[in-house]
């Protein structure tokens, strides 16, 4: 896991950065997390500390997946003001719900929505990371598109919006998630 400061330019292989927000407390820094180890020549089954701090900033781990290389721009939560001065130089966008009590869904459905309706995310992958922790969810999986009005996204967005269900303290569901951010996301031209 690298941490760095903004690219000069792209290399050979990078995908450009890929922003991870979601509103506070929904497992972001735990899947950023998931996500390196997972990305990482590092043995995997060593411990795995789940304990996290409220993220207060942005932090940034480039990962390596499958010759390709990708910046993970994480925004904290309590930044959700800002989040659109970085919405023009990302290439797509996680976005992190947690999934596992309503009223956190419900937080996560206005945020999501004016991600979805952002003029600078037009034509930028996004997706949507149900974090079920270790519950499954608490409502059903068409009451879960119901509520994200994920119809409504796919009209404005179209193809470029999915869904996945990860736990970030498993990381059950993160080969979903890898795989999207592998297909979606083409190689820069150096």
């Amino acid at each position: 896991m690298t941490r760095h400061s903004v690219r000069a330019r792209a290399t050979k292989g990078d995908c450009g950065e890929v922003l991870l927000l979601g509103c506070e407390g929904s497992g972001k820094t735990l899947l950023l997390r998931q996500i390196a180890r997972q990305c990482s020549r590092e043995r995997k089954d060593e411990q795995f500390s789940t304990a996290t701090q409220p993220s207060v900033g942005v932090d940034i781990v480039s990962i390596k997946l499958g010759g390709r290389s990708y910046s993970l721009r994480e925004v904290g939560g309590t930044m959700q003001p800002v989040w659109p001065k970085y919405f023009e130089a990302c290439r797509g966008v996680i976005f992190v719900a947690d999934a596992s009590s309503m009223q956190q869904l419900s937080g996560a459905v206005v945020e999501w929505y004016n991600l979805v309706c952002a003029e600078h995310l037009r034509g930028k992958p996004l997706i949507l990371v149900l974090n079920t922790r270790d519950t499954a969810l608490p409502v059903s999986e068409t009451m879960v598109e119901h509520l994200f009005r994920f119809c409504d996204a796919q009209a404005i967005m179209g193809e470029l919006i999915t869904k996945v269900q990860v736990n970030a303290a498993t990381g059950v569901g993160l080969t979903s998630l890898l795989t999207w951010l592998d297909r979606s996301l083409p190689v820069l031209d150096p």
